[in-house]
């Protein structure tokens, strides 16, 4: 697994992102019921950066990193608002198998589908007009734009790392 690209990502430390093992991820495939491609940008965060980021948001979307979230709460996250989208009758979350990688401002939740010949595109759900869109992103296109924004608005951006475990209870 050494030849398997980093994503471009300017702001992680290398040194300090610690990421899953090819069974871990194995793991994560059955226990949220998703199809991770080992070719795939989600394959490649996972594996370098999935438990830790050097670059850590005082009010971090990223649902990876959410220390306050274990394993019975990550999966409750993914299947409660897989059915939020079935309500609105958006079924490829659950036929191509999306994952939600953020939710910001508690209205906007951001996902791939892992079982999609285009598993790099990032999706977004919002909440108040209940409308999904492809951003037009890819997944490291979003945590590219994330960190930019949060630049922009000058967010508590600052370099120490957060750790979050979505595999373990």
């Amino acid at each position: 697994m050494n030849d398997l690209p980093r994503l471009n990502i300017r702001f992680i430390n290398n040194y300090f992102a610690k990421g899953y093992s090819v069974e871990e991820i194995k793991n994560i495939e059955y226990l949220y019921n998703v199809n991770i491609n080992p070719e795939s940008q989600f394959y490649s965060f996972l594996y370098y950066y999935g438990r830790t980021s050097t670059l850590a948001f005082l009010d971090n979307p990223f649902l990876f990193y959410k220390a306050e979230m274990h394993l019975r709460e990550h999966i409750i996250f993914q299947y409660e608002t897989t059915d939020k989208l079935r309500a609105i009758q958006y079924y490829e979350t659950f036929s191509k198998k999306g994952f939600f990688i953020s939710c910001e401002e508690s209205k906007e939740y951001f996902f791939i589908l892992t079982d999609s010949y285009d598993c790099n595109s990032v999706y977004c759900y919002d909440a108040c007009s209940s409308m999904v869109i492809n951003t037009g992103l890819t997944l490291e296109g979003y945590i590219l734009s994330v960190i930019n924004k949060y630049e922009l608005l000058e967010k508590n951006i600052f370099q120490e790392y957060l750790q979050g475990d979505i595999i373990s209870i």
